[in-house]
């Protein structure tokens, strides 16, 4: 896809990811490589009813890092470019809390591509990120990535 191909889809949907189950296994993986043991998300033994939400829910970060691969996955590239920089985020909201087990998919689209000096383009990312079965979503963020030029 060309960068003209792209800024033609501003305001449409650009891509939606496959589900994916997020298992007690990768909520785990992640405590541990975060030093996140906080027992809403990491105790099993735990009476549910101690957490505001009655269940063991998975990290809004680990929620919000799941972007980046739904990106890669799912965004055509870019011919003209070789490469994204993650620039930031904004807006980030986390909506409904998801428990380990839960299959999650993102829905993207293009808000604005911003061109930048030395034929940089900034995009603006609407990331919903959707629970199997559940009428609202786990998060939404803007997310702004930098396309590389070649």
């Amino acid at each position: 896809m060309t960068l003209e191909d792209l800024i033609d889809q501003k305001g449409q949907r650009i891509a939606i990811s496959a589900w994916r189950r997020i298992s007690d296994a990768d909520v785990d993986q992640f405590s541990e490589l975060t030093q996140d043991f906080q027992f809403a998300h990491h105790d099993r033994e735990r009476d549910p009813a101690d957490t505001p939400y009655g269940m063991r829910i998975i990290h809004g970060f680990f929620l919000l890092s799941l972007i980046a691969g739904h990106f890669k996955d799912h965004v055509p590239q870019i011919l003209s470019h070789r490469g994204v920089i993650n620039y930031g985020l904004e807006k980030v909201r986390f909506i409904h809390p998801v428990r380990a087990g839960s299959d999650l998919r993102s829905e993207i689209v293009l808000q604005d591509v911003q061109i930048k000096p030395e034929n940089r383009a900034l995009l603006h990312l609407d990331f919903t990120l959707e629970i199997k079965d559940v009428s609202k979503p786990a998060l939404r963020a803007v997310w702004l990535a930098m396309l590389v030029p070649s």
